[in-house]
């Protein structure tokens, strides 16, 4: 049938020009910004998807932090146990020098209690005062808490036992350097050493565990962030091409347009050409 009304032709060209022309608007949407899904309408699955990914992202980025501010406190704690393990090195060194009481003259011996009862003033001060963020860190750090030892005494020829700290070595008291037991001192003294060992041993465990869970954690992130990544970004290679064909698409499409009406519109003139003059 011709008809110089519809042009099927004409209409499917049309509708061809429409739809290349919105692949094209597509296309250069995501290559504008990066993102495969810019709508719900572009991929409702796969936003679904992205959505869920993101909120999983969120969580491990979370994660990822708390684990490492955990780590400071872990890592700061250690290092003060570790200032405190450096001060009682130096106060077992004084109860070796105090045991050997050969050539010491007391003055000698007072100089050695000076050092011992600042080295135990300067374990009270960091106990109290040390801290991370606002946060006490060293807790029960103090020569009345450390080097809990047990030691003997001998009262009016009686023999005692005693549960001594560090508290004990200042001046004046019963393991001071200038008139105690030495010997019992140093026990003391290395009681709190192994005490600060285990509590830095338990720390440096800590510290590895974070370690890990945070690794872990990394590779989880980077999975999600690839798969994430894979519904989400634009695949420039492919979103390029497809610019390219819908384009091509697009001017053919209106050459048919143009070339259906020009060859209808002439169709009809020529059929009207063979019509009689004095039908006209």
């Amino acid at each position: 049938m011709i008809s110089a009304i519809s042009n099927t032709s004409s209409l499917r060209a049309v509708n061809a020009i429409n739809d290349a022309g919105a692949n094209i608007a597509r296309s250069l949407q995501r290559l504008s910004t990066g993102r495969r899904i810019n709508r719900a309408a572009d991929d409702p699955s796969g936003l679904i998807a992205v959505t869920g990914l993101q909120s999983a992202e969120t969580g491990l980025n979370a994660r990822i932090h708390a684990l490492q501010a955990n780590q400071f406190v872990v890592d700061a704690t250690e290092g003060g146990l570790g200032s405190v393990a450096d001060l009682l090195t130096e106060l077992n060194a004084l109860t070796v020098r105090a045991a050997n009481t050969a050539g010491m003259s007391s003055d000698e011996r007072q100089g050695l209690q000076i050092q011992a009862d600042s080295i135990l003033a300067t374990l009270d001060f960091l106990g109290n005062t040390t801290e991370f963020k606002g946060a006490r860190i060293l807790t029960g750090i103090n020569a009345g808490t450390l080097g809990s030892a047990e030691y003997t005494v001998t009262v009016g020829g009686v023999e005692q036992k005693k549960n001594g700290t560090l508290a004990d070595l200042r001046r004046g008291g019963a393991l001071d350097l200038l008139s105690g037991d030495t010997a019992a001192a140093q026990k003391i003294v290395q009681a709190a050493l192994s005490g600060i060992s285990t509590r830095r041993a338990a720390l440096g465990a800590e510290s590895n565990s974070i370690d890990s869970q945070i690794r872990v954690a990394q590779v989880e992130l980077a999975n999600t962030a690839a798969a994430k990544g894979q519904l989400l970004d634009t695949d420039y290679a492919a979103e390029t091409s497809m610019l390219v064909r819908e384009q091509t698409r697009h001017q053919a499409a209106m050459y048919v347009a143009q070339l259906a009406q020009r060859q209808r519109a002439e169709s009809v003139l020529e059929l009207l050409k063979g019509i009689p003059l004095s039908t006209r």
